[in-house]
């Protein structure tokens, strides 16, 4: 029913061959169904036949040195690496078709119901990028990067690719688009006696203002 993008990138070169990538990316969708099953979750029991709406909301910050151990006149190659804090949110909501799970009657309780769930934590990140100049003002730029965290009760990753292609109408400003792809999957979450699951892709054309300082 709703889904929104956002995404900051930012690089400072510090030196010939270093820069500094600055970053938030932001990902949030809902969407409502009728149950065909009664579904437990946390306190809950959603009840089959009631409406449900899920939302799932996901942000991460990140910092990362990036050095250029490929550098020629057209084509940089580089190698990054940095710390991400991901954000993940996953909510149920209901209105009258939801009981408490305890309840053996599966009586619905009156007005809204919702429970969510949620983690955050910081995690290492590492990347590969190309920019290949193709003229003074085209150039084309890819990247991979790749998160990855299995400590205590946290089990999983992000993985981002992307390929634009970059046009500069000036020295200061230029546009960009292409291909962004986003795949997160957080194969295992526990939070005292309660595991969660998060795995969502999402992929498409994509489309920025380019600004240079």
């Amino acid at each position: 029913e709703s889904k929104s993008i956002w995404r900051f990138e930012a690089n400072w070169r510090i030196k010939k061959r270093h820069s500094i990538d600055f970053g938030y990316f932001e990902m949030n969708r809902s969407g409502s169904r009728v149950l065909e099953e009664n579904v437990e979750w946390g306190d809950f029991l959603f009840l089959a036949n009631g409406k449900v709406t899920a939302d799932f909301k996901s942000s991460f910050p990140y910092a990362a040195w990036r050095y250029d151990f490929l550098q020629l006149p057209e084509v940089r190659i580089s190698g990054s690496a940095g710390f991400v804090y991901l954000n993940l949110e996953a909510g149920l909501t209901a209105v009258g078709s939801a009981a408490d799970i305890n309840d053996p009657g599966q009586t619905p309780i009156s007005g809204e119901v919702e429970e969510r769930q949620d983690v955050a934590f910081p995690g290492p990140q590492i990347g590969l990028q190309i920019d290949w100049a193709l003229t003074k003002r085209l150039a084309v730029k890819m990247y991979l990067r790749q998160i990855y965290v299995n400590v205590g009760d946290i089990n999983g990753g992000i993985g981002e690719t992307a390929a634009r292609l970059h046009w500069w109408a000036t020295k200061n400003f230029g546009i960009s688009g292409g291909l962004d792809k986003e795949s997160i999957d957080l194969k295992e979450y526990k939070s005292g006696d309660t595991t969660a699951r998060f795995r969502y892709e999402v992929r498409g054309f994509s489309f920025y203002f380019n600004f240079a300082f």
